[in-house]
């Protein structure tokens, strides 16, 4: 089998629609690390699929996955799969949630597949392809204007980031408002809906398809706190804004 873009498109949304199928049923949903942090048969489904086909369309290149796949390969290259990013609004038969896929090369983002089943919405950027299709406005907004996106992380330090991130966002923004899906924080953020996103602790399959997306189309998305996005390890606290000035901003009234 011979990879091509146009295969994995399909693929995924293929696997989307079986997901949609799958949630009007029994989810079997597990608990990882706690209970906010959750795995459904849906996970297991997608991961197992894009991992067959990545085995035989790339077989030199590596794998990782949220859910346990961890593969090397012979290039510099690797795919991470976030087989459902956002679960805990799949199994709650909410629309905010997405199958990602990044293609990394010496730890930098070179392409990224974002596929929403229930809203048919399908973003594909690359670093290798010039897509204008969509740019983002990154005229200034001052602070006390901008609505932005917010996310408690995976390893249940809530009160921790309730303290640092959530109520300095509240003080200073005009609204703050809760994703529950990195991936759908990118949707928003590049449909205008949101001028900025911060998240606290988010992981390589989080950022490995959205981080493409977000440079491709204007916007600033970077480590807080200074440093580069390290997608090696499991948590990166980041922003994502229309430009760096509001970046700046934000971070600023931040407890870091």
């Amino acid at each position: 089998m011979i990879f091509t873009r146009e295969g994995l498109i399909l693929l995924m949304r293929s696997i989307g629609n079986e997901l949609l199928e799958m949630r009007k049923e029994n989810l079997d949903i597990h608990s990882k690390k706690h209970k906010a942090d959750i795995q459904t048969k849906g996970d297991r489904y997608s991961e197992s699929e894009l991992v067959k086909f990545f085995q035989k369309s790339t077989p030199d290149i590596g794998i990782w996955g949220e859910e346990g796949a961890n593969q090397n390969g012979s290039s510099d290259k690797k795919w991470y799969i976030d087989p459902i990013d956002g679960t805990i609004p799949y199994s709650a038969q909410r629309d905010n949630f997405s199958i990602s896929v990044g293609l990394v090369e010496n730890g930098k983002s070179i392409d990224g597949y974002i596929y929403f089943p229930a809203k048919n919405i399908f973003l594909n950027f690359s670093k290798s392809r010039k897509d204008d299709s969509i740019k983002i406005n990154t005229n200034e907004v001052e602070l006390s204007n901008a609505v932005i996106g917010f996310d408690f992380s995976a390893k249940a330090d809530r009160e921790n980031e309730l303290q640092k991130f959530f109520l300095p966002l509240c003080a200073k923004v005009r609204y703050v408002f809760m994703e529950a899906s990195f991936t759908g924080a990118t949707l928003n953020f590049l449909q205008g809906k949101l001028q900025a996103y911060v998240h606290p602790s988010a992981t390589p399959f989080d950022l490995a398809a959205a981080m493409v997306a977000v440079e491709e189309a204007g916007g600033v998305i970077r480590r807080l706190g200074g440093g580069e996005i390290d997608l090696n390890k499991d948590y990166n606290p980041v922003i994502m804004a229309v430009n760096k000035k509001l970046a700046d901003d934000i971070e600023n009234c931040l407890s870091l």
